[in-house]
């Protein structure tokens, strides 16, 4: 009987309290003339000691041109944190064949999977995903 309430509770922490969710609060593009930057904001209520932060840059007018990076979020703290999104001006401009005008989608996604109490969270991993618009000149 114990086993079930050990259970039960693991589920409730994991699907109904969501104790590792991290909210998407925005994503800033910054004025860089080497770099396109992107400021990510975004809130957890726990510090994240392992998590993996993905972000994709794709061309709305060309939608096979589009960089992928991935990178560990490993310093982060409760409450509101920013990360930089860099992509290299050369690089996608090789990747999309032309200069860099037009509309631009950024994908943002944040996956963790950190629990020492839950195991759950290693199985079942919580992801928050962002996607939004920029005009890049």
């Amino acid at each position: 009987m114990m086993e079930f309430a050990v259970i039960g509770l693991a589920i409730a922490d994991r699907f109904l309290l969501k104790r590792n969710a991290v909210k998407i609060l925005h994503a800033n593009q910054m004025d860089d003339p080497d770099v396109i930057r992107f400021v990510l904001g975004y809130q957890s209520q726990r510090a994240i000691t392992s998590g993996t932060l993905t972000y994709s840059l794709r061309s709305k007018k060309r939608p096979k041109a589009v960089i992928t990076r991935t990178r560990k979020l490993d310093f982060s703290h409760a409450g509101h944190n920013s990360e930089y999104l860099t992509f290299d001006r050369k690089l996608l401009e090789l990747e999309a064949g032309e200069k860099l005008h037009g509309e631009w989608i950024l994908d943002v996604k944040i996956e963790r999977s950190c629990s020492l109490i839950n195991p759950l969270y290693k199985i079942f991993p919580t992801c928050t995903k962002y996607s939004e618009e920029f005009e890049i000149a």
